[in-house]
């Protein structure tokens, strides 16, 4: 599966070895479920125009620590407070 998107990190393209920075539009191949290869403009052969010139980021989803037997902090102590 191939897609274009604008790059969230600073990366390097795995042809030419050429620098991608934040923001620049790039091309990713993937492989298999864990591996992702990274194409510059150049040798993807040019981003389409109707690439968003924000940058995607998905938002991770809220841990929910209680299942591994850890509690919520408790910030409504003072300082010096002990206990």
């Amino acid at each position: 599966m191939t897609r274009w998107t604008r790059a969230t990190v600073a990366t390097l393209c795995g042809g030419c070895r050429r620098h991608i920075a934040v923001g620049e539009p790039l091309l990713l191949l993937r492989v298999t479920a864990k591996i992702e290869k990274r194409r510059c403009e150049i040798c993807g052969g040019g981003a389409p125009p109707d690439l968003p010139r924000e940058i995607e980021r998905a938002t991770p989803p809220p841990v929910d620590m209680t299942p591994l037997g850890l509690l919520p902090l408790n910030w409504s102590r003072t300082p010096g407070e002990e206990g």
